[in-house]
This record gives structure tokens, sequence and C-alpha cells, in this order.
């Protein structure tokens, strides 16, 4: 996952900045809540998952608050960045719902279902001044490693 991080006051340092995470499959479980947690300029603020034991779990595991469901977690947790890992199909209205917020969207890939949908939280990102960051995270896949030493050996 790209980590950028704002400027937050007018000193020379960077301050924490609060993110939560929607959508909690195994990617998220993973993945992202480990990245999260070992980023020294995040902190977790909450996660949001419409399964009651997933939640009460990683709750637990993650010393967070969690909702059931994305409005919960905007309207409760007061985020600076919400992280959505949702199914894709689901991306775009809840990535509304996040720069409706007035809260900066990192997202998982794909971004949208299409490019209307994308060039939409794209333009109201834009209008509010808000970032958007799109995770795709397979540059050290064991398949990328494969590809290129088949390249490297001129078999592709």
């Amino acid at each position: 996952m790209l980590v950028t991080f704002a400027k937050m006051d007018n000193t020379s340092e960077y301050n924490s900045l609060k993110v939560a995470l929607h959508g909690i499959g195994a990617h998220a479980e993973k993945k992202l809540l480990p990245a999260i947690s070992e980023c020294q300029r995040l902190d977790l603020v909450g996660i949001s998952t419409r399964d009651i034991e997933t939640r009460k779990t990683q709750c637990e595991a993650w010393a967070c608050p969690g909702w059931e469901t994305l409005d919960d977690l905007l309207q409760s947790s007061n985020p600076d960045i919400v992280v959505i890992s949702t199914p894709i199909s689901c991306h775009f209205e809840d990535g509304l719902k996040v720069i409706d917020s007035n809260v900066h969207l990192w997202m998982e890939k794909a971004f949208t279902l299409t490019e209307r949908e994308a060039k939409t939280l794209v333009s109201k990102a834009a209008q509010k001044d808000l970032a958007i960051c799109v995770s795709i995270a397979y540059r050290y896949h064991p398949l990328f490693y494969k590809i290129k030493d088949l390249i490297d050996k001129g078999k592709i």
C-alpha cells in the first residue's frame, strides 16, 4: 500500500492521520490492517463490516471500535482517510459516501466498474480538494517474479 502524508499544520513535522477501514475480508485481515498498524503515521480509528463475528474479532485484534455500516463509521470515527476494501460493485457508492463526507479516499483495486464512475469520483474529490489513492500492490507477487524469470530466460 502506498502511503502519503498530508501536512496537517504549519510546523515542519507531520501529524498522524486517522484512518478507518470499510470492508473486512481476507485481504483486509491479512494485508491492510497489518500494513496500517505498522505505519507510524497512521492511527486506526475504526473498521466497518456487516459480519458481526468478523467485526468483533478484528476490533479486539486491532484495539479499535467497529461499526456495521460505512455511514456509521463516517459519522462516529471522524477519519481523515477511509480505505475501501469492499466488492468492486460497491466501490462507486462507497467512494461517493466517503468524498461527500469530506474524507480522503483510499480504494482497493479495481477502482470502479466503469470509466464514468471513476471520472465522477475523481471530479468530486478534486472539487473538495481531497486525495484519492488506488492500491495496486502486486509488484512483488510471485507470479510477476516467474514472468520476469521467463522473460530473462528468453522463453517469452
